[in-house]
């Protein structure tokens, strides 16, 4: 169950909804069978090669693959308040976000919410809309943060990502 947002996030709420940790998308035996055939042709050539590391890599991948697709993600909770936003229990306070853009094409499926931060060790976190208008999510967060304009399109791990159904 997704940890509720209360007011020990800040005094106002502007904005709560449940998002999964990412998206899990659907693989059909095709996918399987062609990623199945990319990894043995890998493999194969590290051990032609005699690149051990490369193989051990690819593997290790692979295993790591397995368990993600068989770990559902959980549904945790997304929030604006006045200090900060809050994502899985933890506040994000305004002051360490760098900025955030909103990218809204629901003809290609694309409906995030991005933030990036001051600080170059934490990555980019990319939220979900879900079925929030994204009008209303930026006239909120203008008035807390800076909106990079210059993001027209997805990041492109992000597209890379959803093309390749990872």
């Amino acid at each position: 169950m997704a940890e509720r947002i209360t007011t020990e996030y800040g005094s106002t709420i502007f904005h709560v909804w449940d998002v999964h940790e990412y998206t899990k998308y659907p693989h059909t035996g095709r996918w399987y069978f062609v990623a199945a055939t990319f990894l043995v042709a890998c493999v194969a050539y590290a051990l032609y090669t005699n690149n051990y590391l490369f193989a051990f890599i690819m593997l290790l991948i692979t295993i790591i693959f397995v368990f993600h697709e068989l770990r559902e993600p959980a549904v945790t909770q997304f929030g604006i308040t006045d200090i900060g936003i809050v994502w899985r229990g933890f506040l994000f306070p305004y002051k360490e976000v760098r900025s955030f853009w909103i990218i809204y094409e629901p003809h290609e499926g694309v409906q995030s919410l991005y933030f990036t931060f001051k600080k170059g060790s934490k990555p980019r976190l990319s939220i979900s809309l879900e079925d929030q208008d994204p009008t209303i999510i930026r006239k909120t967060l203008r008035k807390f943060l800076f909106e990079d304009l210059s993001k027209e399109d997805e990041p492109l791990t992000d597209t890379i990502g959803r093309v390749l159904k990872f």
